[in-house]
């Protein structure tokens, strides 16, 4: 997919969340499909490994698996989803997961932006007005001049 090779080859290792979060917003100015929406999310995530019974699982209870994570660990993602192509129910995602450490300033903090969340103010993009957003958080501005400890680019399905 050339959106994610565009991050793998633009999102470097010793790049501040700034600079990745730069290289994301350029990346989502090449098209990429149907229903584009980008989400910005923190927080203390853990793999979610559930298996055949998934259905069976509460929402309380797939919550507490996904925010199970390390708390000595915050997890940055830039998220971009567009429509399946063929099939309406189903999205593709490009995910930008950078890991900081945590510390007293952002122990608490946990952030989930959609881009429909986003109010463009006149003549601006939903897109240019999603970064705005993300760079009016407290836990942006705190983290924007630090370097992530790792980054994962990779492309999923729904």
């Amino acid at each position: 997919m050339i959106h994610e090779e565009y991050l793998k080859q633009n999102v470097k290792e010793g790049m501040t969340l700034f600079e990745a979060a730069r290289a994301f917003a350029e990346m989502c100015r090449i098209p990429m499909g149907e229903e584009d929406m980008l989400l910005f999310e923190t927080g203390a995530f853990s793999p979610v490994e559930i298996g055949d019974e998934w259905e069976d699982i509460s929402p309380e209870e797939l919550m507490a698996k996904l925010l199970g994570g390390d708390d000595e660990e915050l997890t940055v993602c830039f998220v971009r989803q567009v429509s399946y192509p063929g099939d309406p129910d189903e999205y593709l995602q490009l995910h930008l997961e950078m890991t900081f450490p945590r510390d007293e300033d952002t122990e608490d903090m946990g952030e989930c932006i959609w881009s429909d969340d986003a109010e463009p103010a006149p003549g601006e993009s939903i897109f240019d007005a999603f970064f705005r957003k993300v760079g009016e958080t407290e836990l942006f501005r705190l983290l924007k001049d630090k370097k992530p400890e790792s980054i994962t680019i990779f492309t999923d399905e729904t």
